[in-house]
């Protein structure tokens, strides 16, 4: 795997196709082991954002705020699970990145990141507690590459600024 594979990438919520402001990104995947620790972190930028698992709200994140970090093991479920992240844009290139971490029982580590594998549904206009949209209409995410580490502090130690620092 390359360095940018590692990394979770940025998935547009805006362009042309986005008369209403609202994307819906959507990421499946398995859980086949038992899960010791799940973390979800990522940013909304220019946007705000809805996250859901499995159709249940997680969290609400503000546009422009700092790297989220949630603790989510107690949403996910052995077998099919689902990450929406319900981006409503605001003035700006709206777009978000996730990256899911995945502890399991045994040790093994499982990482999901957000990338061009990653589905989304645009001119949605859910309401709140509105959580199924369904299997039409949805097409690849616009991935616009890797997100620079050295600016995302993944892990949550904080970012060092200094007066002099560009």
């Amino acid at each position: 795997m390359t360095a940018a594979e590692l990394l979770p990438h940025w998935l547009s919520t805006d362009g042309p196709e986005v008369a209403d402001g609202n994307s819906v990104l959507r990421s499946q995947f398995h859980i086949s082991s038992p899960i010791k620790s799940a973390e979800l972190r990522g940013v909304a930028d220019f946007c705000r954002a809805r996250i859901l698992i499995n159709g249940e709200m997680i969290s609400e994140v503000e546009s422009y705020g700092p790297v989220f970090h949630l603790d989510v093991a107690r949403h996910l479920k052995p077998g099919d699970n689902t990450i929406h992240l319900i981006a409503t844009d605001e003035a700006g290139p709206s777009a978000v990145f996730a990256q899911l971490k995945i502890t399991h029982a045994g040790g093994k580590e499982t990482v999901i990141n957000s990338d061009s594998r990653w589905t989304v549904l645009h001119n949605v206009s859910p309401t709140r507690g509105h959580t199924d949209f369904g299997d039409r209409g949805w097409k690849a995410a616009r991935d616009v590459g890797p997100i620079n580490p050295d600016y995302w502090d993944l892990a949550g130690h904080g970012i060092q600024v200094g007066v002099y620092d560009d």
